[in-house]
């Protein structure tokens, strides 16, 4: 049987907050992976500091597991997200997340989890 997981990841500068929807428990990742233009400037390290936070939220692996992932970029955003950096984004969470499914959010207010799981759900 597969167990589907929901994750909401805010990213902020030199800062990853991972939700696990299901629980309701909260990670909390830092690292420089920001520069002064971009918070998503050197996405290897971001891809790293999301799989380190989504596996101390899931100790063990579950094969059968899929996430299901929406992701927000919380802080410079003012101009809008570049495409290429969307694209960065969204790749390296999928790999990060291992996600089954992936939304992107453009918004700097912070979403219930209720109104995570209503994008999530959505067919």
């Amino acid at each position: 049987m597969i167990k589907e997981k929901y994750l909401y990841i805010k990213l902020y500068v030199n800062k990853i907050e991972i939700h696990d929807l299901n629980s309701k428990r909260i990670q909390l990742m830092e690292g420089e992976f920001s520069d002064s233009r971009i918070v998503f400037a050197d996405f290897m390290k971001a891809e790293e500091l999301m799989k380190e936070g989504i596996s101390k939220l899931y100790s063990t692996k579950n094969w059968f597991t899929c996430f299901n992932v929406l992701i927000q970029q919380m802080e410079r955003i003012e101009g809008g997200v570049s495409e290429v950096e969307k694209r960065a984004i969204i790749d390296s969470a999928r790999h990060g997340a291992e996600a089954k499914r992936m939304e992107f959010i453009e918004s700097t207010v912070d979403l219930s989890y209720s109104e995570v799981m209503h994008v999530l759900t959505q067919k």
